[in-house]
């Protein structure tokens, strides 16, 4: 079909616009974004005469930009080349080409058609409608977020993890790390290796998946030394200073993740009682005689 379109870029306006969004914006090798995309486009959008020509037809950048709005970002193929805009062309152009062939062919007056865009529409309609309800509630109020922090603590909810405070000497050289086993094993301070070797003690941290340094840290008693660990190129020793139970975190800590909470169940209950309440607005009178009960 593109073929037979005659399809024929224009040269100038096509390797200007490979220039804008690919050399000049600094994309070169990078994925553009949809938005991104539109937004180069918009702004140079006087500054272009006709992109290519299909049927004997002239198609703009004011085309192309009507086209990617209604395409969804996932649908819009990656940009890194002239190659890329060109496949990209091609495809809008495409979608258009097959449009018109099936109208021609009559698809649209076939009875499956029909029932589909009949389908495809009510769900539509539905699918916005609901959107819409559920966009449109609002914030709860702050004592609302106030009575679930309560609530949520006297659950025992919205705690802190444990942590766990430490001192760590930290070298990048496996003979240094091992010298390093050895002075403790013999008996050397480890507050006189912390000063030598530039040691520090940590900020309190909570135990996480796949970090050696924690799971050291948190297989040790207060004051005991851990084993050699090997973290990520470098080589640590650790000393476990305190041991912080956990703690109902702060109020304003957690009151946009209370906040979002309770949108979202003012949502789901918007959606479980909306058959209810549209029954409720728009009244059905069911006809038994026809429905048979």
């Amino acid at each position: 079909l593109i073929k037979d379109s005659g399809f024929r870029v224009n040269r100038s306006s096509f390797l200007d616009l490979v220039t804008l969004l690919i050399k000049k914006e600094g994309h070169n090798g990078r994925a553009i974004s949809k938005n991104s995309l539109v937004q180069q486009l918009l702004r140079a959008r006087d500054n272009f005469g006709v992109l290519f020509v299909a049927n004997k037809e002239g198609f703009g950048l004011g085309w192309v930009i009507n086209k990617l709005q209604k395409t969804p970002p996932s649908r819009i193929p990656r940009i890194k080349n002239k190659e890329d805009l060109m496949s990209l062309l091609q495809t809008l152009l495409l979608q258009d080409l097959v449009s018109d062939l099936a109208y021609k062919k009559g698809i649209h007056l076939s009875s499956s058609f029909k029932r589909d865009i009949k389908t495809n529409y009510k769900n539509i309609i539905y699918n916005e409608y609901v959107s819409f309800l559920l966009n449109n509630v609002k914030k709860p109020d702050s004592s609302a977020v106030l009575q679930k922090y309560e609530n949520s603590i006297l659950k025992g909810l919205l705690l802190t993890p444990p942590r766990v405070v430490f001192s760590e000497i930290r070298v990048f050289d496996e003979g240094v790390a091992l010298l390093l086993q050895k002075r403790i094993g013999e008996g050397v301070s480890f507050d006189e290796l912390l000063l030598e070797y530039g040691g520090s003690v940590k900020e309190p941290l909570t135990q996480g998946k796949n970090n050696p340094l924690m799971d050291a840290a948190f297989s040790l008693n207060v004051g005991e030394i851990s084993s050699l660990v090997y973290n990520k190129r470098s080589f640590s020793f650790l000393r476990v200073e305190a041991f912080l139970a956990s703690e109902p975190a702060l109020f304003e800590g957690v009151y946009s993740q209370l906040e979002r909470e309770l949108v979202l169940i003012k949502q789901e209950t918007i959606k479980d009682s909306l058959f209810v309440s549209l029954l409720q607005k728009y009244p059905v009178v069911v006809d038994s005689s026809v429905v048979g009960f």
